[in-house]
């Protein structure tokens, strides 16, 4: 659906001798069809560059960009605010207009739009209805809670029935429970309209609920990207450790230890009281978590290892956890 292709952004330096800045350097992403999909990094990493090149509110310095099969960098200007309708934006801080009503808000692209009167206003109630607001088409966003206020320009994002959904930052400015509604209300969203949702955000805790993939910005490039699960299974992965974290045990301390990492499996006690009766070798449990991401159980499990009666045999311990689907590292 979404599909970066070498992009890069340079933005002049400011003063005659100021150096310029590279804010996305040779970028490459895709995010497919239907997925939920977090770009991760702290502030300054490139996020928000990344989104606004995406809608075009910047022109890139180089490379392309291609939504469902377009590319959107070769676009005319009257084609690229006809194609602009296939982004619905969620803003950070709501942006809603303190002057007009949440219907009227909801309206404002449709009017934009060119659409009448009779088709904007069942629109708008059918909106409304979709985000648990139907009561409040005559408020203010000035007698709105936060997360009302979300729900408002989550329906005025739907409004031009997009097929992509932009969140930057949407949910920064919530308590974690009404962060943790809108989220549940944007995943069912994708899931009943069919929509691709790409969101920025700098909260493990928003990726780990409801994405499908994600990617890691660090200093203007894309530095780890992929399935979620795929991510999460993977030892060396940067993501996983922001998600689930654990680091590496202080081995002073602990002696040598090593990572289980598993998708769907059962690592509870019972599986490692089988490990220690079926190999003898005894099993530390040194720290660890297991958490519900994109819909699957997840574990990661910093153990460590030891035979009573002798050395123990990395080999049989690899070849006993991979038969169980357990990935076995350092």
């Amino acid at each position: 659906m979404i599909e970066f292709t070498s992009v890069t952004k340079v933005y002049d330096g400011r003063g005659k001798s100021a150096a310029p800045v590279v804010a996305l350097d040779d970028v490459n992403l895709r995010v497919e069809p239907g997925q939920i999909f977090g770009i991760l990094g702290r502030s300054g990493a490139g996020k928000t560059t990344l989104l606004r090149c995406l809608n075009h509110l910047e022109p890139v310095t180089s490379g392309t960009i291609t939504v469902n099969g377009t590319d959107w960098t070769s676009l005319t200007d009257k084609q690229l605010r006809s194609a602009r309708r296939q982004m619905g934006t969620i803003f950070q801080h709501f942006n809603l207009l303190g002057s007009r009503t949440v219907a009227d808000n909801v309206a404002f692209g449709l009017e934009i739009a060119g659409q009448k009167k009779d088709v904007i206003v069942p629109r708008v109630a059918e909106l409304l209805e979709l985000v648990g607001l139907p009561d409040k088409a005559s408020a203010y966003p000035s007698q709105l809670s936060g997360g009302q206020k979300q729900r408002v320009g989550i329906a005025r994002a739907l409004a031009t029935d997009p097929s992509v959904l932009l969140m930057d930052e949407a949910t920064s400015a919530l308590d974690p429970t009404t962060t943790e509604q809108i989220l549940d209300l944007v995943k069912s969203l994708r899931d009943r309209m069919g929509l691709t949702v790409l969101l920025i955000t700098h909260e493990s805790d928003v990726v780990r609920r409801i994405c499908d993939g994600a990617a890691l910005m660090q200093d203007g490039r894309v530095v780890e990207q992929g399935r979620l699960l795929d991510l999460v299974a993977d030892p060396d992965s940067r993501i996983a450790d922001q998600l689930i974290p654990l680091g590496r045990a202080n081995e002073e301390l602990t002696g040598p230890s090593q990572l289980l990492s598993f998708v769907n499996e059962g690592i509870g006690d019972p599986l490692l009281s089988r490990f220690t009766r079926e190999t003898g070798i005894d099993v530390s449990i040194l720290g660890g978590s297991v958490e519900q991401i994109a819909g699957h159980k997840v574990g990661r499990l910093r153990v460590s290892f030891d035979h009573p009666h002798g050395d123990v045999d990395d080999a049989v311990i690899q070849d006993w956890f991979r038969e169980h689907q357990v990935t076995v590292s350092r």
